[in-house]
């Protein structure tokens, strides 16, 4: 014997929920990726709702791309061309980022510079004190493009 559809009755459900929402800062608003790009740049991506690049934050940025201004450039060993594009709504920085002839791109609403935070993107000194027969032209600072609409 078949039931006719219209007489079952409705069952409704409704979700609640009672758990406090997580801060912006979280790192379940936070995508990384990584892909080469169609001229062979290398390039990180990082998108975000509020993004801190802070030495021991919980999400590991800054520990993940700063790159300490102590280490020494091998001339035999160039690092190939790299690139980082950050898109959030919020960037803060704290201190010295260091990323050494990386290109860097930001999309962000506000970005906040604290506790004399920059970008640094000046090449790192050589191992060497002269680097004879190699072509120091080609070293140089890594580009910056930053469209934001809010700055502290």
């Amino acid at each position: 014997m078949a039931t006719d559809p219209l007489t079952i009755p409705p069952v409704r459900e409704t979700l609640q929920s009672h758990g406090v929402a997580p801060l912006q800062t979280s790192s379940l608003y936070l995508h990384r990726s990584k892909h080469t790009r169609e001229d062979g740049v290398e390039q990180n991506v990082i998108a975000g709702v509020h993004l801190v690049f802070k030495a021991g934050h919980q999400n590991n940025l800054y520990d993940a791309f700063n790159i300490p201004r102590t280490q020494k450039l091998d001339p035999t060993k160039l690092p190939a061309r790299r690139a980082l594009l950050i898109a959030c709504d919020t960037l803060e920085i704290y201190g010295e980022l260091s990323l050494p002839e990386i290109e860097v791109a930001i999309y962000a609403r506000r970005l906040v510079f604290k506790e004399q935070g920059n970008i640094n993107t000046t090449p790192l000194n050589w191992t060497m004190d002269r680097a004879a027969d190699y072509d120091l032209g080609q070293q140089k600072g890594g580009d910056a493009r930053l469209a934001n609409r809010d700055e502290d």
